[in-house]
């Protein structure tokens, strides 16, 4: 019994069929191979990166703790008012971006009064034994982590 001759589009079909089955098989390998080459050396090449940006960062930072100390002063230079009307309004002359500074008052028991912007609850944050009167006498900055922000106490 013999069979009738493939036609021309059976034999297209099957070339089609064997094209895509090589180029699963290629994926396949593709697949299981890249992810480890580039994988490889990501640590060292991550570090490279952020070596390469120290400078950039030590800089930004140098100016961002100058522009603080610059607010912290002319904020200090003034009187403090009476009402918190106008301590508020001394806030906001400080020309503050909400987004990423902030100011507050605290209360004589050390809870938080009055705030502008993005700001820190001390009582909560502060490790303990680091108060104001410990802050004033080292003259420290503190870089506080909390959650997903970093706050810089000047």
């Amino acid at each position: 019994m013999s069979f009738p001759a493939p036609s021309r589009t059976s034999r297209r079909l099957a070339a089609a069929g064997g094209l895509l089955a090589l180029l699963a098989g290629l994926f396949l390998i593709l697949s299981a191979v890249l992810p480890g080459w580039q994988a490889r050396d990501y640590d060292r090449r991550s570090l490279e990166k952020i070596r390469g940006r120290a400078g950039t960062i030590k800089a930004e930072f140098t100016n961002l703790l100058k522009d603080q100390n610059l607010k912290l002063r002319r904020a200090a230079g003034q009187r403090w008012p009476e009402t918190t009307e106008l301590r508020f309004r001394l806030f906001k002359q400080l020309n503050l971006d909400p987004e990423i500074e902030g100011i507050a008052a605290f209360s004589d028991d050390g809870k938080l009064g009055l705030w502008l912007g993005n700001v820190l609850n001390l009582e909560e944050a502060v490790p303990q034994g680091i108060s104001d009167a410990v802050l004033q006498k080292f003259g420290q900055t503190l870089l506080i982590k909390d959650k997903a922000f970093y706050f810089v106490l000047v």
